[in-house]
């Protein structure tokens, strides 16, 4: 009987009262670091999915303000303007009496702005402010949520509206006249109002969706196109 009890002691497996070993540490180390790894790039794809998507929402809701202002006002398209390459930002004199002729003046009574109190004060029209935008140069103030300083590293100007569609003054004898709806050869071709990646003499940072831009086109609908190559580098 003793034999056998000495004989189950001495039989039992080593490992039941040992601890990791190193090697085996490192492995699920590794797998971890790996897991951690696919998620972080999924929850990055998906956060720029979600921004490409309400950015699509706020095109679409460009376009049907751009159409309701054709609509009220004799098929002409908003316009003309004096800034080609345009800004969300504006100022307090620029919204209402229309100092500074750009996008968001003309459809300040179709889209929800907030007045700034003072002159001094520079807000931006959200329905022009991409999130992707926001996540690559910190642009909000964080103080205010509408407000946007001026001595940040990026330039103001952040997507471009079409001056063949919108007319441009160039002074006040030189005025190009907005373009009727019913004038344009192919409005679903011709696009409007699209967010920038040439940046034409300003400082901005490489495209904020990749390699993915959107636009809101003439007859209002949005479409998502591919940044040309040499803007990608």
């Amino acid at each position: 009987m003793l034999c056998i009890v000495s004989q189950c002691r001495s039989g039992r497996p080593r490992h039941a009262s040992q601890g990791f070993t190193l090697v085996e540490l490192l492995c699920v180390i590794t797998i971890i670091a790996i897991l951690a790894g696919i998620i972080l790039a999924t929850l990055n794809a998906s956060r720029k999915s979600v921004q490409l998507s309400r950015c699509l929402s706020n095109y679409r809701q460009l376009g049907v303000a751009m159409l309701a202002y054709a609509s009220d006002h004799k098929g002409n398209y908003p316009g003309p303007m004096t800034i080609a390459q345009q800004s969300p930002s504006y100022t307090r004199d620029e919204i209402l009496n229309g100092s500074s002729k750009t996008l968001e003046y003309f459809l300040r009574p179709y889209i929800e702005l907030v007045t700034p109190p003072k002159n001094t004060d520079t807000y931006v029209a959200p329905i022009l402010v991409c999130s992707a935008w926001n996540a690559v140069t910190g642009y909000y103030d964080g103080d205010n949520n509408y407000s946007i300083s001026g001595n940040k590293d990026y330039s103001s100007r952040h997507f471009r509206a079409s001056q063949g569609l919108f007319g441009y003054v160039y002074s006040n004898t030189n005025i190009v006249a907005p373009l009727k709806v019913n004038t344009v050869d192919a409005p679903a071709k011709t696009w409007a109002v699209r967010e920038l990646y040439d940046p034409a003499g300003y400082t901005v940072p490489k495209p904020w969706h990749g390699d993915n831009y959107n636009a809101v086109y003439a007859d209002g609908h949005v479409e998502t196109g591919k940044v040309p190559s040499q803007y990608l580098k």
